[in-house]
């Protein structure tokens, strides 16, 4: 699509912001709004670094099965996983997992 910006395009505006805003007051941005803004533009810069990883839900996951023992809810069966055992719920998220393979290409 024409319109989608990757993550760094993102942040260099939204800390562009400040520059275009603050000084004219052109537009009203309150204290509340500014922190939001500058929160989503350091978390979006530490995507682009790397400091974040893609987490798998178990629902998703390949290593979980429905647990025999409480409703939606997930056990993890993942030997090197520290939540072995446990039961999650389905948007749980962890580093281990790995997506299952439903036979789509």
């Amino acid at each position: 699509m024409p319109n989608e910006m990757t993550a760094t395009e993102a942040v260099k505006r939204l800390e562009g912001l400040e520059n275009k805003f603050n000084p004219t007051k052109e537009i009203y941005v309150s204290d509340k709004e500014w922190s939001a803004i500058m929160v989503a533009a350091s978390l979006l810069r530490r995507i682009v670094a790397g400091e974040y990883k893609r987490v798998m839900h178990c629902g998703e996951c390949k290593y979980s099965k429905f647990s025999k023992s409480q409703t939606q809810r997930y056990t993890c069966g993942y030997t090197y996983s520290p939540c072995r055992g446990r039961c999650m719920l389905a948007d749980f998220g962890c580093l281990y997992g790995e997506r299952k393979d439903d036979g789509h290409a």
